[in-house]
């Protein structure tokens, strides 16, 4: 969540979700994808990440709406992402 009220929520076979109203709620996000998502990061309050199986990372400039793969060169689970 990025505040009370606003959040994400990552799953299997590329599911993707947006609250706006603290989880009552939750909007599907099309992410392209089949992978199981299994984290997502916020590193500012447009641009995040998700990580997924199979090498899988996903990039977001506009807060979340629209989400692009980004190459990595892996084929291993992303499990978790976090960003200092």
């Amino acid at each position: 969540f990025k505040d009370s009220n606003h959040g994400f929520i990552t799953g299997p076979f590329g599911h993707l979700g947006k609250t706006n109203d603290g989880g009552l709620t939750w909007v599907p996000i099309t992410t392209n994808t089949n992978n199981n998502l299994n984290e997502i990061c916020f590193t500012t309050e447009n641009i995040g990440f998700v990580a997924g199986d199979g090498g899988l990372l996903l990039k977001t400039v506009d807060g979340g709406l629209n989400w692009a793969p980004v190459m990595i060169n892996s084929t291993l689970s992303c499990i978790s992402i976090h960003f200092s």
